[in-house]
């Protein structure tokens, strides 16, 4: 089943942009995005078949097709983080069941711990404070409850099926 029919060209384009705004949101948490997060972005665009999430899985195939020659124009650009999440969570309510909705949200989430492991110390924790306040912004900004990320998929999950 296709997603991409249940949306107009601009909800789309949105929905795709939702994970550039994630990795923003975070790679940028510290006001310098490094090699090591663009590259944690790239591996998970090109795992898209690793996706618990069929929207995300089908958004992130196409993104997979257009990335490599506009590497630029995802990684940058991609306009205020906060009012884009806002409106992939009334995007999403609209037009998808509450179970890919929430799932979809909690990929978001996962791909921004991803990102924010992906550099940092070497010693503890790898996502810095302002990380961790960053992730939590983004759930909260898609209206993700706390008792979301445990239902399953639960956020441990996906983010396990995603580092393999």
């Amino acid at each position: 089943m296709s997603f991409k029919p249940k949306f107009t060209a601009d909800e789309w384009e949105t929905l795709k942009k939702s994970f550039f705004w994630t990795f923003e949101a975070v790679a940028n948490a510290d006001e310098k995005i490094d090699k090591k997060e663009k590259k944690a972005l790239e591996r998970l665009i090109n795992s898209s078949g690793k996706f618990y999430n069929d929207l995300a899985r089908e958004l992130l195939m196409e993104i997979s097709k257009e990335y490599p020659q506009n590497k630029e124009k995802f990684e940058s650009g991609n306009g205020d983080f906060v009012g884009g999440l806002k409106k992939v969570s009334e995007i999403l309510a609209s037009k998808v069941t509450e179970e890919t909705n929430v799932n979809f949200k909690k990929t978001l989430v996962a791909v921004g711990v991803i990102i924010g492991h992906s550099s940092g110390s070497l010693f503890g924790s790898k996502l810095s404070d302002v990380e961790v306040k960053r992730v939590k912004e983004i759930g909260d900004l898609l209206n993700l409850e706390p008792a979301d990320l445990q239902r399953p998929p639960n956020l441990e999950q996906i983010l396990q099926s995603l580092s393999e």
